[in-house]
């Protein structure tokens, strides 16, 4: 036991007055004359022994009372085991969960509520004089300063739940760079939350020995939870009046659940409908059909009916039905046949352009998704830069050789740079066409079976290549192949070893010819993502020129937000920032005008999964110097962190012992006669 005010132990000298009044009576005494007294002296005797033990009594109760009151003043405490007591300013940093999963409802009420309360005690248990920061999963710049108590407490008045989640290493990190702008104050740092699994992310954790961090536990009571968690299209496009399928992902938290409805709403009209089981915490895939009947960019809403955690029952995603692909053919010798009669006759889906090498407009590049070279006998650097820039930005580019016999050197110095393999030495052999890729997105909806006996591409010449890097798709009996498919950064480059030339081979004749070159038009459209995550600062890709001075806004309803506007590869990107808090399909506008660009947000499903780890498994998990469970207690927070800085304080426990020795000298002297 210790003392904090150890020169109060003087005022114990006052234990000398009620001595003093007990050894001298100063009570006077009227004399009395009886003439018989041996009656009176028996009564005497015997009462002068009841009064001594009263007077003995009295005295007792008053010395324990000033002892306990002086040991009041003096202030014992047992000290922590931790060591000794902070002096000096603290900085303290209190991280409070807003998340969606704090909406539960635990023993202490709604988890939220119950953070929010907590945080106050800790700034209680804590001086005046100390400083603090107040931390959520918004991770606002606001609250990336250190303030005082005051101003804390009303911080914490003003937080509201939010769609944002975080990490345990984010929170740390956020934590440690504002509790190291004043090196020289005491540091600890909170983290009130209820601990979702996927929240603990033990190993990227990085501490600071100079900081305290203490984990505060809220328990919930978890509920069944139904997620629509993602989606995808199985094709990289939608053509209008043809059906497309999207491949729906839903998560079960709970037992297993029969006959749900999964809805897909377009422009707000039902475009498909399916019932599905799902087992208890499985995951299901469901495949939805749906046709589009109109081109431009569509808003589409997935939907399931789940009580009572919402949030995650809708998904939004917004696509664009093209009306057109725009294809641009390089070819020396004039316009092909063979590609005019895939991409200029069969389908007006397909706008072809042809041009001469000679005659090229290199800003137009961009307004293409396909790029065919066709016997290109040389590549200048100019014409190999712009290409390599048409790649890199996603497209798609389609390499045939040319009909000479050596390969020029420029022509394998612009493969190189794009990633290809270079075509090496002239060979004269037939060779069939023997292994494909069937897998492969090129021979989607082509083959209803396959076998030995199919009939398949014959080459007379080709050039050899080295597919190390690439994906061959169509190889030859000799092992070399045909067609190799390489990918770089967004784009793809299909490059064939043999020219477009019945000469060197028939495959401009062939079955396959048109399905492969419709397909890879088809593939080399870009679709943006069909949705984004709110809060986790993903860039809006946009198929848009970049403007100067233009400026662009997203619009939900009634709602308006202006995004940051970020330039990359001469295209647009937007960056919505915290600001954007409500899920649904925004319309992009700029200058007041619809500019039909379409971009949805959903909240983070990070909040859907309602697995959480306990007090006990939590301190299993954090086994990290510095870092410490603080379990709850009955006597609450501000008691324990008072404790865990200062020990056990027992002033209060004096104070009571004091006024219960004046209780005993009271009722003493009122009823023992």
């Amino acid at each position: 036991m210790s003392w904090l005010y150890p020169l109060f132990f003087a005022a114990l000298a006052s234990i000398a007055i009620p001595i003093v009044i007990h050894l001298f009576n100063f009570r006077r005494f009227k004399r009395i004359y009886f003439t018989n007294v041996a009656l009176l002296q028996e009564v005497q005797q015997e009462t002068r022994s009841r009064r001594n033990l009263k007077h003995i009594l009295v005295l007792m109760a008053r010395i324990f009372a000033i002892v306990f009151i002086v040991l009041a003043f003096v202030q014992p405490f047992i000290p922590a085991t931790s060591g000794a007591a902070r002096q000096g300013v603290s900085a303290v940093s209190v991280y409070v969960d807003n998340s969606f999963s704090m909406s539960s409802v635990g023993n202490e009420g709604e988890l939220f509520q119950a953070a929010k309360n907590k945080a106050r005690d800790i700034a209680n248990a804590y001086s005046s004089t100390d400083l603090f920061q107040l931390l959520t999963a918004d991770f606002e710049g606001k609250h990336q300063r250190l303030v005082n108590r005051e101003e804390f407490l009303r911080m914490i008045d003003e937080l509201q739940v939010s769609p944002a989640s975080r990490k345990l290493s984010e929170i740390i990190a956020r934590q440690k760079e504002a509790l190291n702008k004043d090196p020289m104050a005491n540091k600890t740092a909170y983290v009130l939350s209820d601990f979702q699994q996927n929240m603990v992310d033990v190993e990227a954790v990085n501490t600071d020995t100079t900081i305290l961090t203490e984990l505060v536990k809220l328990e919930g009571n978890p509920k069944a939870n139904l997620s629509v968690d993602s989606a995808w299209l199985l094709t990289p496009y939608v053509q209008a009046n043809q059906t497309a399928q999207l491949m729906v992902r839903v998560k079960n938290f709970g037992d297993e659940q029969e006959n749900i409805p999964l809805t897909l709403k377009i422009n707000n009209i039902q475009k498909g409908l399916a019932n599905f089981s799902i087992g208890k915490n499985e995951t299901k895939d469901i495949e939805l059909s749906f046709t589009a009947t109109t081109s431009g960019w569509q808003n589409a809403e997935l939907a399931v009916m789940d009580d009572p955690i919402t949030f995650d029952d809708k998904l939004f995603f917004a696509f664009e039905v093209k009306q057109e692909i725009n294809i641009l053919a390089i070819s020396p010798e004039g316009p092909s046949k063979f590609i005019g009669a895939v991409y200029g006759k069969i389908d007006a889906y397909y706008k072809l352009t042809e041009v001469s090498d000679k005659q090229l407009d290199y800003s137009s590049f961009s307004k293409y998704t396909l790029i065919v070279l066709n016997g290109v006998k040389t590549v200048s650097s100019g014409l190999s830069a712009e290409l390599g820039k048409f790649v890199t930005a996603g497209g798609s580019l389609v390499v045939f050789p040319a009909a000479d016999k050596v390969v020029d050197r420029s022509v394998n110095d612009f493969l190189g740079s794009i990633g290809a393999s270079p075509l090496q030495a002239y060979m004269e052999a037939n060779q069939r066409v023997e292994g494909l890729t069937v897998a492969h997105p090129l021979f989607r909806h082509i083959f209803e079976k396959t076998g030995d006996n199919m009939d398949k591409p014959v080459l007379q010449k080709y050039f050899v290549t080295q597919a190390s890097a690439g994906e061959p798709i169509m190889r030859l009996q000799s092992g070399q192949s045909f067609l190799t498919h390489y990918t770089n950064a967004a784009g793809h480059v299909y490059l064939f070893n043999s020219p477009l030339n019945g000469e060197w081979n028939n495959f401009a004749t062939h079955a396959l010819f048109v399905p492969i070159m419709l397909n890879m038009a088809l593939n080399s459209v870009q679709s943006p993502d069909l949705f984004y995550t709110i809060g986790n600062g993903q860039l809006v890709r946009l198929n848009l020129a970049a403007g100067k001075d233009q400026v662009y806004k997203l619009k939900l309803d009634k709602a308006e937000l202006i995004p940051q506007m970020v330039v990359k590869d001469n295209k647009l990107n937007l960056a919505a920032g915290p600001e954007l808090k409500q899920p649904g399909n925004y319309a992009l506008e700029s200058g007041g005008q619809d500019v039909g660009v379409r971009v949805a947000f959903n909240y983070n499903r990070n909040e859907s999964a309602n697995t959480y780890f306990t007090e006990k498994e939590l301190e299993e998990q954090i086994k990290i110097q510095g870092i410490k469970v603080l379990k709850n207690t009955p006597k609450g927070i501000q008691a324990a962190i008072v404790e865990a800085d200062k020990g056990v304080q027992l002033w209060r426990y004096c104070i009571m012992m004091g006024l219960f020795f004046l209780l005993c000298e009271v009722l003493l002297l009122r009823f023992l006669k």
